[in-house]
């Protein structure tokens, strides 16, 4: 498996790019629209086979290429559909939106049904919340071990002082979420 490719983007359409990489060029179907002629790129793809054809799919960055995996793993989505998920919706949102359980939201997603919407948010949510919201590894840990749910452990991350030691922001997201105050 491929991980991503480095190199300088000699073409743009609406729907790729093409960046060569040591005299080789490449086709990668793209989620962003903000490259630029002759801008160095890294960018994470994933390449799909099929009887007709090799894509590349491209990915500025590794976490919205693991919520496309987690997306494929869903059986009434496709790759074309994935990517074209993606394409419309910010992932940041989609994975906002499956920490916090926002029904709503997931289901404007072409391809979400009322029947999927719970598995769709399970698989989600197997990203880690760390990752996706870079919380204090520290604190992340400590709470966790305390059986705090993802969703309260960042809600009270983005109200505990960050200036604080670990054990006092620790102890203030216990705090925080004991009272209810979220």
């Amino acid at each position: 498996m491929y991980e991503y490719i480095k190199g300088k983007v000699v073409d743009i359409s609406s729907e790729y790019i093409i960046v060569e990489n040591n005299n080789f060029a490449y086709r990668i179907y793209i989620t962003e629209k903000s490259y630029k002629l002759d801008e160095s790129v890294l960018i994470y793809i994933y390449l799909y086979i099929s009887d007709n054809s090799r894509l590349l799919y491209g990915f500025k960055t590794k976490l919205e290429r693991e919520v496309f995996y987690k997306l494929l793993q869903l059986k009434s989505i496709g790759i074309k559909t994935a990517f074209n998920i993606l394409r419309n919706d910010n992932y940041e949102l989609i994975l906002n939106a499956a920490f916090t359980n926002n029904y709503d939201f997931l289901l404007t997603i072409n391809k979400i049904s009322e029947k999927n919407v719970d598995l769709f948010i399970k698989t989600l949510k197997t990203i880690s919340y760390n990752n996706f919201y870079k919380i204090d590894e520290t604190y992340y840990l400590a709470l966790k071990q305390l059986d705090y749910s993802d969703s309260s452990i960042y809600k009270s991350y983005q109200r505990v002082n960050k200036n604080l030691s670990s054990n006092l922001m620790i102890k203030e997201g216990i705090r925080l979420i004991e009272s209810g105050d979220l």
